[in-house]
């Protein structure tokens, strides 16, 4: 079977992406994936022909994600598609595979999505590693008053203002993206949408923002609902003022919904238990690249010596046993060692974010050890819970 991949360039091609992403996701009946293709950029779409037909398609956006405060580059894999006549013969598997190599050798480290199929996605070597949460409060729940700051519309020339205010807080919290140009288009509208937005001011500096959509009412009587998009805040007062922007919609009996980490910041400042709180789809990670990753996160400073065995059957260049060394905050990766913690590139990608450590994956049987590298490994890797509020 002749197969290439490659990127997606002619008008020809591009069309034939978009009928493919249609048909996936039954996009046709909901919104245009052209459209989706265009606003996400072709330059990111990636395909595979095989008998000189196109058999499936996928995007690779740049990005980053945030751990132990540094930021690791990342491959979000987004609009995966399959062609109708191709599925069922592994063209999906076999085109994860080949952009899991172009970012290799790209020297990116880190790949990660959000599965329609865990099994799928198993195969080429991601597995589970952080969540998602869903938030929902009426707005006439909300009990906090607080008008000390000043509120204002949000336009083109704060953008840089809240890019700077989203970075200083996202760079604390394991798992959060580092948006490329595509997440931040994500974040200011939805499906061709410009949400609008408001900044929370104390003098010239931005202390809190909020991008929201207004949305039908699903199962109240109210005229709408506020979807917020993208909501952050680097102080209680940014916060109880977001709050009290929200409350002050209560009269129009408005649902508040939002996403985010599971201590979040607008739940626990209410006073009573008024919010609905639900998980999503968990996103997964992939490690591409397992010296990269593991030198280029951030980690504590106490000094710790581990010594690894992976075994990773998609790109065996990360197969084999290495010691890693941290130290000051800063990690060394070389090879050799005894290998005394042993385990696949899925879990490992768990233990990477701290989504599971590693006793917990010793006893799933995903981790084989002795004693002392498991409690090494748990310390080294024990963190906050690793989540993310985009979707991509």
């Amino acid at each position: 079977m002749d197969e290439i991949y490659g990127p997606v360039e002619t008008d020809a091609d591009v069309e034939r992406a978009a009928e493919i992403l249609n048909w996936s996701f039954g996009a046709a009946l909901t919104w245009d994936s052209a459209k989706w293709l265009a606003a996400t950029g072709h330059e990111t779409a990636r395909a595979l022909w095989r008998n000189e037909g196109m058999a499936a398609v996928l995007c690779v956006l740049p990005m980053g994600q945030w751990f132990g405060g540094r930021r690791v580059p990342s491959g979000g894999i987004s609009g995966v598609g399959t062609a109708a006549e191709a599925r069922g013969q592994g063209a999906s598997t076999a085109l994860l595979i080949h952009t899991l190599r172009e970012l290799r050798a790209d020297g990116v480290p880190l790949s990660t999505l959000y599965p329609a199929s865990y099994t799928l996605y198993r195969r080429s070597g991601y597995e589970i590693a952080g969540s998602r949460f869903r938030y929902r409060v009426a707005a006439r729940d909300i009990d906090v008053r607080d008008r000390e700051l000043a509120v204002s519309p949000l336009g083109e020339r704060h953008h840089d203002a809240v890019a700077a205010l989203r970075d200083e807080v996202a760079r604390h919290q394991a798992g959060n993206l580092d948006r490329g140009r595509q997440g931040w288009d994500r974040a200011r509208s939805r499906r061709g949408k410009a949400a609008t937005g408001f900044g929370v001011w104390d003098g010239d500096t931005l202390e809190g923002y909020v991008y929201m959509l207004q949305t039908p009412t699903t199962d109240h009587p109210g005229p709408y609902d506020l979807e917020l998009i993208d909501v952050q805040a680097r102080s209680a007062r940014g916060w109880r003022r977001l709050l009290t922007l929200l409350r002050d919609h209560g009269s129009l009996s408005a649902r508040v919904g939002w996403w985010g980490g599971p201590a979040e910041p607008m739940a626990l400042m209410l006073a009573e238990e008024v919010c609905e709180v639900s998980a999503s789809t968990p996103w997964m990670l992939r490690l591409v690249d397992v010296d990269r990753a593991l030198e280029a996160r951030g980690w504590g400073r106490a000094p710790v010596t581990l010594e690894l065995e992976v075994h990773d059957p998609v790109l065996p260049e990360n197969s084999g046993r290495r010691v890693l060394t941290v130290c000051e905050g800063a990690a060394r990766v070389r090879p050799g060692g005894a290998g005394a913690l042993r385990l696949d590139i899925r879990a490992l990608a768990q233990l990477y974010t701290g989504y599971a450590s590693a006793s917990q994956l010793t006893r799933m049987g995903r981790v084989d050890g002795d004693g002392e590298a498991i409690a090494r490994a748990d310390a080294l890797f024990s963190g906050p819970h690793p989540w993310m509020s985009d979707m991509f």
